[in-house]
């Protein structure tokens, strides 16, 4: 079972994944504030959701949640490069198509971080 801090993380993390997605769904996103949140969200999987955090703080990790871990890494990542994308959009079409993507890869990001939330329990 994860300590209180890092369940702490967790949900902040899910919070913040909310915030990101309602920056970008603006119809005017402010990339100033969209890249803001981003880098939030990427402080707190630092500061959280890092394996090497978990282990130092000696909590067994089972592999399920190592997995979960790693994707959620894996999607922020992505995620980061969707919104650079989607900042470079110059068509409405195109913008709207990177948008999906950008609210997809939220979407699994939560989804990852409910998982890992559930697993520790």
């Amino acid at each position: 079972m994860l300590s209180s801090p890092y369940r702490d993380g967790s949900e902040q993390f899910l919070e913040a994944l909310i915030t990101l997605k309602e920056s970008i769904e603006l119809t005017e996103p402010d990339f100033k504030q969209v890249r803001l949140h981003y880098l939030k969200l990427q402080t707190l999987v630092q500061e959280n959701l890092s394996l090497e955090n978990l282990e130092a703080e000696n909590l067994a990790i089972a592999p399920r949640q190592q997995s979960l871990l790693t994707e959620i890494h894996r999607a922020l990542r992505l995620l980061q490069t969707d919104v650079l994308f989607l900042q470079a959009s110059r068509q409405k079409s195109t913008f709207s198509q990177r948008l999906a993507l950008c609210r997809q890869r939220i979407d699994q990001l939560q989804q990852f971080c409910q998982q890992f939330l559930n697993c520790c329990e």
